[in-house]
């Protein structure tokens, strides 16, 4: 099914509208290029549209362990919400919104010399996670960001309270499931089978708390195709994965979202 930008606005505005419009509260953790937290704070989003639901305000209280807290507020609009990464990169960026709410912000395309990132928002009932994964202008991972958040209008006390990595973890790959592909001439596939697969050759893996993994590619090189790819085992029946496809011209082939379910 092919959508026009516009009608890809309108999708991702809906949905944003549908799954994310509420108060969430939750974790902050910044991790470093080798695994270990650099700082980690709790912190509420909250966002509040008008009445033509054209326009809403988003405001972050992020509440440090030396008692100080800091505000930020944000104002969204169709157009700003597509435009995705606008705090981490100058580049020209692209998000896409899923039915079930997951999304991914990413670059239109990779620039050697130029700051390289992608975000992974997951969202399944009252959780969401969201994961930031941040390259350097020279292609190094300079840092990761984990939000795991609940909504506060239905406290589940789902996440850990460690922000810690854990060493290892049995992820099973290959697990069958469905795929939901947009490329980026905004042509959205319809579910098809797929498997999840997890073992990507000569990629580094981080394996955060609460059964959220990322697999990544070490360093970005020019004319390389790479995949950055985020993992959530919601429950032992649910797993999500999302990944962002890129090839050897450095374009953005596709978005996709994988489930067991």
């Amino acid at each position: 099914m092919n959508q026009t930008f516009e009608q890809l606005k309108q999708h991702n505005w809906t949905n944003f509208m549908t799954h994310h419009l509420r108060n969430w509260y939750g974790s902050w953790t910044i991790y470093s290029p080798e695994g270990e937290v650099m700082e980690s704070f709790v912190g509420s989003r909250c966002s509040i549209s008008d009445a033509e639901q054209t326009h809403i305000t988003q405001t972050n209280v992020y509440m440090y362990d030396n008692g100080t807290e800091e505000e930020k507020v944000y104002q969204n609009t169709p157009n700003s919400l597509i435009n995705g990464l606008v705090e981490q990169t100058t580049q020209a960026s692209f998000m896409y919104m899923f039915e079930q709410g997951s999304a991914i912000w990413t670059v239109n395309r990779f620039e050697p010399g130029e700051l390289f990132a992608v975000e992974f928002w997951f969202r399944y009932q009252e959780l969401r996670h969201s994961l930031l994964v941040v390259y350097n202008s020279d292609g190094e991972l300079t840092q990761t960001v984990s939000v795991r958040e609940e909504d506060l209008q239905k406290p589940c006390d789902h996440w850990t309270l460690n922000p810690e990595l854990i060493p290892d973890r049995d992820i099973l790959n290959g697990e069958e499931g469905l795929a939901i592909t947009l490329t980026p001439v905004t042509q959205l596939s319809q579910p098809t089978p797929t498997c999840l697969d997890w073992e990507y050759p000569d990629h580094q893996t981080f394996y955060y708390p609460d059964r959220i993994s990322l697999s990544y590619p070490p360093k970005l090189k020019p004319g390389m195709s790479f995949v950055v790819m985020g993992d959530w085992q919601v429950n032992p029946d649910i797993r999500q994965q999302l990944l962002v496809d890129y090839n050897s011209s450095g374009e953005l082939s596709c978005l996709t979202l994988k489930s067991n379910q």
